[in-house]
């Protein structure tokens, strides 16, 4: 296919400047390189045997740009993926006619920029050729309309036929569709990108202006070309089809022979090598090749002109056909479920291999063979080291004491360090916006009702010093009132001046230390949003402005001492270091008087005849033992080097010992002393001292590279002198086209419990989780022993098919250690070759291919290993000398050689200039439309198959006002090595902007571009600070996953701090609890020996670095704060460790003795606040009223005294890992908020925990609040199968109405939201202990350590069946009684509501989950994303997914294993049932009454007494009662046992008073009779009347006001002349709320989309009951009239024995909107009866031309008579 430019410019000037610029280049070549003369020969030759006029019509027909030069390595061809060397001397083609024999290269070549390669054609053509012949013919079937989205196999690349640049010329070009399947491609790119604003489509190749684009497509071939063995590394149009196509088509692009064009579109110069495909008429292979690489006898096996096909060495680079991705990419990051083969490349290439057991350890593995491009790179590095050896200095000159530590010269460091002077110096002390010095409460977004109304209680706190305290003012506003209008209404009562200052004032809450901003509204605030929902009064102080503390603010002080901060403030503790500068200077002084002393001895044997004396002296042993003392010193790291050298020099010594000394040693083999080539220079004999001097210098080399090695690795106190060895020359990446290669030398400090068979080291480049290329395996190895045990590789890995040129930048190399063991024979299953041996991951080691400045790294690294628990996908490469163990655990050497020196990724501003243009989305046709919105609507974790990820990156640029669109488009990206960065980042930049909630997801580690994650921290900058704390702990494990400390995520959470004090708060406590310690920030130390503690050591390094970070920059007043907020948790953990420790009986006086203390600390500190919250500023602790639980942690609670002596009550927790409940919280909360945002209101109860450190946090406590269990044990240990237990509690706690009512309204919605909650999130362990319930109704859960569906187990059985909590008792409580009733409507309402909003947002929650899986919690990983995905029912639509939750609620219902459950618990739990709340009066009376509330008693008298059945029999008194100002007498029902109590009380209370005794309950016989009730009538009226005859204190005491207090049993009364009532299953709530339904109503949702009606049968209510008073079984029947054949007939499931069922079913019905809009929807509700006819109950008949069915329609319809 040829390539044509877009500029229009005269086609022969374009020759001519083409051709001049190719002889230019021509003779640089000639002078840079033997090669290129060579080349230069053969071409002229060819040129004299063919026609010259073929290219002179060719160049006359194409205008061609396209050519740039291409820099190259020492191998002279321009392939960039899999170079290879050049060819040895003499080597031909014995398959062409003309025979060219070349001359011998130069030794060793210094690097040229040269370009040489070729296409083998027919005898007819040029060798090099710019352009193509092509067939003249018409375009007609390119100019047509693009076909519709082809199948997975061909829809791998744009509409090339229809490119702008393909137009402009007649020519006509042939396309394959079967070459799809001639050969396996992988990771395709598109490398073309025209200049032009229309080619944006298709290409993610820069192009340079006036270059013309370079259509990657070959489908031309030929015949002649020789089978090549290796595979020959072409240019990348070229490719290997494993079948001949039958037909022309369009080939797709082999991804290991592909991507030259990347690097040479770039370079403005004319390159000497036409880039374009050549069209010939015959269809035949054509592959391109280098010219010497064709004539090479070493690379080509002469086949005598046979056309063979090459075959693919290596079945794991065969992929998918026609497949433009990986088979392992980000993807399976995200849906793997554990390392297993399907998502780990590196463990299914090791499972792959066929490679026998290593057979002995003895000769290590060869260097790559000759033919190999990496060949070139190892003779590179061989000068490198000869020009090291030049140096003669001694071991101990290398070495020079600094005063810093080494790392403090590391970019990336030094980068961080000015990043934070940076900040720091955008925000001066004086700016009263950037530093307000006092936390201001939170704000969220709510939608209140209009015209709600609040209660407002404002106490006054200003200074008066002359006047006596102000009392409280109390008055009711508007929600939406003004801070500013509440301080006028309080100030004007307060002051007698006319005008009153409003800036003078300002707001507290009340108890905390949190100031109401001005110029906000009340509405604003959380803390009146949680007061409306628990039903508390608003409590605000007012005080002026100048009694503000800003304590917290930053200071001038501040702001001198951070101009002066040094890296070295900043930097963490490392891990102590075992080498110090002494030791080491004493130990290779030895090494070096050892070689001196032999060095001398050899010099005196040849000058002199001294020998017999002398021999001692040549012993080599001292030399040895000094070595392998400097390699014990290094934590016995013995390289190859070492060991080859002394080696050597122990040889060397032999020769001239006596033979009885060496008489097993040969040292007389001759000793190569350079390679070249084929061509080796040896030597068997040369002057003694010379010989013995050599192997010295080559002793002292190794030592100074493990030295120099090992400080790298492990960052010493020394620093050694600049070598100055690598050349100062500069290259550019993108120049660099060597392939990618790595020395892997040995793995030292084997553990000793490694028993494998052999070993072997499996190598993968990754960026981010996604692998670049194919994994490398070396040579399996077994342990040898030289001074230490080692496994010895000292191979090396080549990466076929991936160049420097072609690394991204955030790339790192990743190393895989497996242990091999031979499986037994009797393993016949596993008798192939293949799985003979047993894998194991034993660790992994990686490095980042570039550094923060863009160095690419090279020369040797020492790799700490890493526990293979800690995921290896996951990016960046650990730090130098961050492993925890770093003296003691494995390592492994290997070496990235030398290019020719400093190697430098592109600067990215060179992008900024370019740009994509945005194409129209509704220019495309329907289908794919649709087909886009559809992949972009799915969640993230939701895996497009790959012909729709080809699509939409296909059609990308039609994208760009999809905000949702790009995460996946960024996914579905081909490559992110710099030729595609251009398209990328200009794509980013025009993009539409993601929500800011939304663009979390791009900071997930598949995402590792630099670019993307800035992007995505711009646009996270538009949220609130309050907005931004939600999130805080997803951003700081995204923080662990950018590549270089030095971050724009890392800036954007420091400037966060800066402005804003409760985000430092939580930023400081998040990274507190990720380190281990109680001083994280010193601390170096690891939290426990295990893996997983190493595992998470990995990151501790950068959180440390910002936890000082922080510490550093926000002040001293602020930091004085943390310290001492670290302190206290310190105390306590102390405290709480005591308690575990000390006796029973003695720990409540331990626990009051450790709080005494830490109050008295308090006190001196002048308060501090809690971790819990910034505004908890606490002053001391209420000691006596501190206690512990008596559950297995013993957690404490502690009663602290906050701002104005309000109690703030905690919970300190020391042995559980709260990090999950904080996780759950967060995430409930997160819910919260999005329902309130959709003006739903859930009443959910959320509580505050703070993990402080590894298994110790805070809670919050939650007041006024008890366990389901107590509340169920009050009815004794079976209490939880009974119905009625919560609804008297909370009957209880809610004596009036009206209270009730609300009670039971919180009580449904908190329900509802706990039951969507805990669903999704997979709450487990949910026991009647976990769910607590407040007085004033709400439910709430506790206690989260079982989530993400981990169940809790009993035996062999799940406790947790049920898909949430929902029991009868409950049901009960929402019924109001055990029948169900419309009021469970609402509750299914309100569930299917909550679960459709959170679907709606559920990206968000995925994302929050998929940032924690690198967190560490235990049960965050992988699995929980799927499993929260699965949760939310991603393939449902709203109303499906409402039925299937209001099945889960029946399903819930029914389950008895919940209660069954409970009473397992109740039993567990008994030794702690001696609890009793303390407080309560009279424990059927929860609250308090006094005389002045209730009004002065003025007779109370016994009326009579009722028999009641429920269902058992007792008596209930009735009271008469009169009070003082009351015309209307009252009366109350009062038990004898009430009665009883209410003595009993008195008794306690009032010990010498002498009323009227009332016998105990207990008597023979039966006692619920009417001569009992007669005789204890007789004893409660001589008992009243001796009660009211005493002293005031007692007959007026609360005791006795709160006994005859009206219940809401009282305010219910039956008839009081009845002599039997029975009483109903709600006795309180009688009262049936039939909301004036009359004859029953039927609540439907219809909708129609997508060619379907959707009729949703949701509820019935206020059915009529059938024959005998029954409730019928209902079910529902649906037609749509007319309908002469009943085809349309649907019907629901049967509802048993319920006048109020709920059926939440949907009924569909596939007709044309026109169709259905003729149509009567008729639904009639009918009584199911088995053995009658079915009776019918009621129906509607709805026209639906009528209804706007385009939107849903959710509506209660009355019920008649349709029929």
């Amino acid at each position: 296919m040829s390539h044509y430019s877009r500029n229009t410019c005269d086609q022969k000037t374009a020759v001519i400047d083409h051709e001049r610029k190719y002889q230019e280049d021509l003779e640089q070549a000639k002078a840079l390189s033997l090669e290129s003369l060579a080349l230069e020969k053969y071409r002229l030759e060819k040129l004299r045997l063919e026609l010259s006029n073929v290219q002179q019509a060719c160049l006359a027909q194409n205008n061609v740009c396209n050519t740039n030069s291409v820099p190259e390595t020492d191998s002279s061809q321009g392939e960039r993926l899999q170079c290879r060397s050049r060819p040895r001397p003499g080597s031909i083609n014995t398959n062409q006619k003309s025979t060219v024999i070349l001359a011998p290269p130069p030794p060793i070549p210094c690097r040229r920029n040269s370009t040489t390669t070729a296409s083998n054609q027919d005898s007819s053509t040029d060798l090099i050729n710019f352009t193509s012949p092509v067939k003249q013919d018409n375009l007609a079937e390119y100019c047509s309309a693009p076909p519709p989205p082809p199948p997975k196999a061909a829809s791998l690349e744009p509409k090339w036929d229809t490119h702008p640049s393909l137009l402009k010329k007649q020519s006509r070009v042939s396309r394959s569709n079967s070459s799809v399947s001639a050969y396996h491609s992988r990771d395709f790119r598109y490398h073309s990108l025209s200049p032009g604003p229309r080619s944006s489509t298709a290409p993610c190749t820069p192009g340079t202006p006036g270059i013309s684009p370079i259509m990657s497509r070959a489908s031309s071939v030929s015949n002649n070309v020789p089978d090549i063995a290796p595979q020959i590394p072409p240019l990348p149009m070229n490719y290997r089809p494993t079948v001949p196509p039958a037909i022309c088509g369009t080939p797709f692009l082999d991804d290991e022979k592909l991507n030259v064009l990347k690097v040479i579109e770039k370079k403005p110069n004319s390159n000497l090598i036409d880039l374009n495909s050549f069209e010939q008429t015959e269809d035949k292979t054509n592959v391109r090749v280098s010219v010497l690489e064709a004539f090479d006898p070493l690379l080509i096996k002469t086949d005598n002109g046979n056309n063979s096909i090459p075959e693919h060495k290596d079945d794991s680079q065969s992929q998918v056909s026609g497949s433009v991705y990986d088979p392992f990419d980000p993807f399976d990051y995200m849906y793997s479920t554990n390392e297993s083969v399907n998502s780990d490349p590196v463990y299914a290439a090791v499972e792959k291999s066929a490679k026998s057991p290593a057979v002995s350890p003895a000769a290590p593995p060869p260097l790559p063979p000759r033919n190999s491009s990496a060949w070139n790179t190892i003779e590179r590095r061989r000068t490198s080291l000869d020009r090291r050896q030049k140096r003669q200095t001694r071991l101990y000159e290398n070495l020079t004491v600094i005063k810093t530590r080494s790392s403090l010269h590391d970019c990336d460091l030094k980068a961080f360090h000015n990043m934070i002077k940076s900040i720091r110096s955008e925000f001066p002390f004086n700016n009263p916006s950037t530093n307000i010095g006092y936390v201001v409460s939170p704000i969220m977004e709510n939608l209140y009702p209009d015209g709600t109304s609040i209660k407002l209680v404002v106490h006054p706190q200003l200074l008066n010093n002359d006047k006596d305290p102000v009392s409280s003012i109390t008055f009711t506003c508007n929600v939406n009132c003004s801070v500013e209008h509440v301080i006028l209404n309080v100030a004007c009562s307060l002051e007698d001046e006319d005008t009153v200052n409003v800036e003078k004032y300002c707001l507290r809450v009340w108890g905390l230390a949190e100031y109401l901003a001005p110029n906000t509204t009340l509405a604003q605030y959380e803390y009146i949003h949680l007061c409306i929902k628990l039903e508390k009064d608003i409590e605000l102080a007012i005080m002026s402005r100048a009694q503000i503390k800003q304590s917290i603010a930053r200071t001038l002080q501040d702001d001198n001492c951070d101009q002066t901060l040094k890296l070295e403030d900043i930097l963490p503790n490392e891990p102590s270091q075992p080498i110090s500068y002494d030791t080491l200077v004493i130990l290779l002084e030895t090494v070096e008087k050892e070689m001196e002393r032999v060095e001398t001895a050899a010099l005196q044997l040849a000058t002199t005849n001294q020998g017999s004396t002398l021999l001692p002296q040549l012993q080599p042993h001292g030399v040895v033992q000094a070595v392998k003392a400097v390699c014990a010193l290094m934590g016995n790291i013995e390289t190859f080097e070492i060991t080859e050298a002394i080696d050597n020099f122990v040889n060397a010594c032999c020769q001239f010992l006596p033979q009885a000394h060496t008489a097993n040693i040969d040292c007389k083999k001759p000793e190569i002393i350079h390679e070249d080539g084929d061509y080796a220079v040896v030597t068997l004999r040369k002057k003694f001292p010379d010989v013995i001097a050599s192997h010295c210098h080559k002793t002292r080399d190794a030592i100074q590279e493990l030295v120099e090695t090992y400080c790298h690795a492990f960052r010493v106190d020394f620093q050694l002198n600049n070598k100055g060895e690598f050349s100062t020359n500069t290259l550019i990446a993108t120049e660099v086209i060597d392939t990618i290669l790595v020395r892997v030398g040995a793995l030292h400090r084997l553990p000793t419990t490694w028993k494998h068979d052999d070993y072997i080291v499996a190598a993968q480049i990754f960026h981010g989780t996604r692998p670049v290329g194919n994994p490398v395996l070396s040579e399996p190895m077994t342990v040898s022993t030289n001074f230490y045990p080692r496994i010895l590789f000292n191979s090396w890995l080549e990466f076929r098919g991936i160049s420097v040129c072609q690394v991204p930048r955030e790339a790192r190399l990743v190393l895989v250690l497996y242990g091999r063991t031979l499986q037994p024979a009797e393993h016949e299953s596993n008798s192939s070759a293949e799985n003979a041996m047993q894998k194991e991951e034993l660790g992994w080691g990686a490095i980042q291919f570039f550094d923060y400045d863009g160095v690419m790294s090279q020369g040797s690294f020492f790799l700490s290993l890493w526990p293979a628990i800690a995921d290896k996908r996951l990016g960046p490469a650990p730090a130098p000398g961050i492993h925890p163990r770093g003296d003691t655990h494995p390592i492994i050497g290997v070496e990235l050689p030398d290019y020719g020196g400093k190697v430098l990724f592109p600067n990215s501003s060179e992008l900024r200039d370019y740009d994509v243009e945005s194409l129209d989305f509704n220019s495309l046709d329907q289908n794919t439309q649709e087909l886009l919105i559809d992949i972009t609507q799915q969640d993230t974790f939701s895996r497009p198959p790959i012909d729709e990820r080809e699509i939409l990156w296909e059609k990308r640029h039609y994208l760009h006002d999809r905000p949702e669109a790009l995460p996946k488009v960024l996914l579905a990206a081909h490559s992110w090595d710099w030729a595609c960065l251009p398209d990328l980042h200009a794509s980013l930049r025009i993009w539409s902007p993601l929500p800011p909630v939304q663009a979390l997801q791009l900071l997930l580690p598949c995402f590792p571009d630099m670019k993307v994650r800035e992007m995505a921290v711009d646009w996270i900058r538009e949220l609130s600070n309050d907005e931004l704390v939600d999130y805080l702990p997803q951003l700081l494990q995204a923080m662990k996953h950018e590549t270089y400390e030095a971050s724009p995520l890392t800036r954007f959470l420091l400037e966060r701090a800066l402005l804003s004090p409760r985000v430092a708060h939580y930023i400081y406590w998040l990274l507190n609890q990720a380190l281990p310690g109680q001083s994280p920030q010193n601390s170096g130390e690891i939290a426990a020996e295990d893996d997983k503690a190493i595992s998470c050591a990995r990151y501790q390094r950068r959180l440390q670095l910002m936890l000082r970070a922080l510490l550093a920059v926000i002040g001293d007043a602020l930091r004085k704060s943390f310290l001492t907020q670290q302190l206290l948790v310190k105390n306590l953990h102390e405290v709480a460790e005591n308690i575990k420790i000390t006796k029973e009986s003695l720990r409540m006086d331990t626990l009051k003795t450790g709080l005494q203390n830490i109050h008295c600390q308090l006190m001196e500190d002048d308060g501090t606040c809690l971790p819990l919250s910034p505004s908890k500023l606490v002053f001391g602790i209420n000691v006596q009223t501190c206690a512990y639980f008596p559950s297995f942690t013993l957690p404490l609670k502690i009663n602290f005294i906050s701002c104005d002596n309000v109690i703030s009550p905690a919970i300190f927790k020391v042995g559980d890992d709260l990090q999950q409940d904080m996780l759950t919280l967060q995430m409930v909360r997160i819910m919260d908020k999005l329902w309130l945002k959709e003006g739903l209101d859930l009443k959910m109860v959320t509580f505050a925990c703070v993990p402080t450190g590894h298994k110790r946090g805070m809670i919050e406590m939650v007041t006024d609040a008890e366990t389901l269990r107590k509340i169920q044990v009050e009815f004794g240990l079976t209490g939880s199968f009974k119905d009625r237990p919560i609804a008297e509690w909370l009957a209880k706690h809610n004596p009036s109405e009206l209270e009730y009512e609300r009670a039971v309204e919180n009580f449904t919605a908190s329900c509802a939201g706990y039951s969507v909650a805990t669903y999704i999130l997979g709450i487990c362990d949910r026991h009647n202990d976990n769910i607590m319930l407040k007085t004033s109704g709400h439910l709430f859960h506790i206690d989260f350590g079982k989530f993400l569906g981990d169940a809790q187990m009993f035996g062999n059985f799940k406790r947790d069946r049920t898909p949430f909590v929902l029991t009868s008792d409950m049901a009960y409580v929402i019924n109001g009684g055990d029948k169900p009733s419309a009021k469970f409507h609402h509750f299914v309402d309100l569930c299917c509501q909550a679960f459709n909003i959170v679907r709606k947002h559920g990206n968000l929650i995925l994302h929050l989950f998929g940032l924690m899986t690198s967190s560490g919690i235990p049960g965050v990983t992988v699995d929980a994303v799927s499993y929260v995905q699965k949760a939310l029912l991603p393939g449902q639509t709203n109303p499906e997914a409402a039925a299937t939750f209001a099945r889960m609620i029946e399903s819930s219902l029914k389950s008895w294993f919940t209660q069954f459950n409970f009473f397992l618990h109740n039993l567990a739990q008994m030794r702690f049932s001696g609890e009793h709340t303390e407080g309560e009066l009279l424990s059927f009376i929860p609250r308090t009454y006094t005389m002045q509330q209730e009004g002065e008693l003025t007779s109370v008298q016994v009326h009579g007494y009722q028999k009641r059945y429920d269902p058992e029999k007792y008596y209930m008194y009735i009271l008469r009662i009169q009070r003082k100002g009351q015309p209307d007498p009252t009366y109350l029902f009062r038990s004898y046992k009430e009665f009883c109590e209410f003595y009993q009380k008195l008794c306690i209370h009032f010990p010498l008073a002498k009323v009227t005794s009332l016998p105990s309950g207990m008597s023979v016989g039966r006692s619920n009779i009417k001569q009992v009730a007669d005789k204890r009538r007789a004893d409660i009226e001589k008992f009243l009347v001796s009660l009211f005859k005493m002293a005031p204190e007692i007959s007026q005491s609360d005791l006795v006001y709160t006994f005859f207090h009206p219940l809401l049993r009282d305010q219910k009364n039956p008839d009081i002349r009845l002599r039997k009532v029975k009483v109903g299953n709600n006795w309180w709530a009688e009262k049936r709320v039939r909301d004036n339904v009359q004859s029953g109503q039927i609540k439907l949702a219809l909708h129609y989309v997508r060619g379907t009606l959707s009729v949703m049968v949701c509820h019935a209510r206020g059915l009529p009951k059938v024959a005998n008073a029954q409730e019928p079984n209902t079910y529902v029947k649906v037609y749509l009239k007319p309908d002469p054949t009943k085809a349309t007939k649907r019907k629901t499931k049967v509802v048993k024995k319920n006048c109020h069922p709920s059926f939440m079913e949907m009924l569909e019905y596939r007709m044309p909107l026109e169709v259905i809009r003729e149509r009567t929807l008729e639904a009639t509700i009918w009584n199911h009866d088995t053995l009658q006819e079915n009776e019918f109950l009621g129906g509607i008949s709805l026209p639906l031309g009528r209804l706007d069915l385009t939107n849903e329609t959710i509506e209660w319809f009355p019920l008649g008579n349709v029929r």
